[in-house]
């Protein structure tokens, strides 16, 4: 008859499952910390991506009131119209929600059936109300708000583009006034069939 073979088995002390408790207890707190830490970062970040994906698919600047054209070549006492609209007149606000945009940085291109153009901001004529040259874009008032050309809240700044005599009678064209942050501002006018010194255009 074999002789069975006996094990030596301690139990636990109480001491030693309560240093085996507290070590699962502490292992499942910094597990649970590090899935809600995760989870927070990952909630602020969609945040941060819903909100930019909001400020990017809006345009920051918005038109206000009519878009205007003009013949500025065309006198009362010398009818030395050459029949083509060469600037348009735009007044623009800062639509609700968005950061102010420093219009300085704004870039402006005009287009139409046969034609892209960049036109370069002038400076110098800003708020002075003086004629621009062509292929040139500025503020020409200021109507409210400070000089300091930052489009914010509340503020309608007058623009003038001057296009030179691009834009025939019946014409459509398109300006793009593109902030720094956002969709373009994208003006989608046609030219009346006569065109005189002032043009309202639709």
């Amino acid at each position: 008859m074999k002789q069975g073979i006996t094990k030596n088995i301690e139990g636990f002390t109480g001491l030693e499952a309560a240093i085996v408790l507290i070590a699962f207890v502490v292992v499942a707190a910094v597990f649970s910390y590090v899935l809600l830490g995760a989870g927070f970062f990952t909630t602020q970040k969609s945040q941060e991506v819903v909100y930019s994906s909001v400020g990017q698919a809006s345009s920051a600047i918005i038109l206000l009131g009519d878009v205007y054209g003009s013949d500025s070549r065309f006198s009362i006492d010398d009818d030395s119209s050459s029949g083509m609209m060469d600037s348009v007149i735009a007044v623009v606000g800062l639509s609700a929600g968005n950061t102010p945009v420093d219009i300085k940085k704004t870039t402006v291109t005009f287009s139409n059936s046969h034609e892209i153009m960049d036109l370069e901001f002038n400076s110098s004529a800003t708020g002075q109300r003086m004629p621009v040259k062509s292929g040139e874009w500025t503020v020409y008032s200021i109507m409210e708000g400070s000089d300091d050309l930052l489009l914010e809240s509340c503020e309608q700044i007058c623009l003038l583009m001057e296009v030179g005599d691009k834009i025939h009678p019946n014409e459509r064209f398109k300006l793009s006034l593109a902030p720094p942050e956002g969709t373009p501002l994208v003006i989608d006018r046609k030219a009346p069939p006569k065109i005189n010194t002032i043009n309202v255009l639709n």
